[in-house]
């Protein structure tokens, strides 16, 4: 890990305790108003779950991968794929050209884990895109066949 990482890592962990702390003290304080308790609450059960999910994430990215692949029909991957960058990324439309015959495999688990966040990447306007999907061979892939791709924003 590199110095930049690390000094955000960092920021980011500050920022999550500082809200945690906020709301902690808020709630305390505002024992009498019910409203503002009752924001303070949410507000802090929020901060909690934000700063959970950090530390999650964050520890996922130091434990060793173990990849369970399944034997899945292309289609069926490509399908799922759409679908969900309809769903995360509110795109107005997902266009899918090109053959996905055959059978790819995959972790299932790890996919799903990844994939808003490569969404987002290609597309973080959420404007829609255009994906072509065809056979191929991913880089390393020593010969192996699978499933190729690029996505064009609108």
């Amino acid at each position: 890990m590199n110095e930049f990482d690390s000094f955000a890592i960092v920021g980011g962990l500050e920022l999550l305790l500082d809200q945690l702390y906020y709301w902690a003290q808020r709630a305390q304080e505002s024992r009498s108003n019910a409203d503002d308790a009752g924001l303070a609450g949410r507000m802090l059960e929020a901060a909690t779950a934000n700063l959970e999910a950090f530390v999650t994430t964050l520890l996922d990215c130091f434990r060793p991968l173990e990849l369970v692949p399944v034997r899945v029909p292309a289609g069926d991957l490509v399908a799922a794929i759409a679908m969900r960058a309809r769903g995360d990324l509110g795109a107005a439309s997902v266009t899918v050209t090109g053959g996905a015959d055959g059978i790819v495999s995959v972790d299932v688990a790890q996919l799903t884990r990844a994939l808003s966040a490569i969404l987002h990447r290609l597309d973080p306007r959420g404007a829609g895109c255009t994906s072509d999907v065809f056979p191929g061979r991913p880089r390393g892939s020593r010969g192996r066949r699978g499933l190729a791709g690029g996505r064009r924003s609108r």
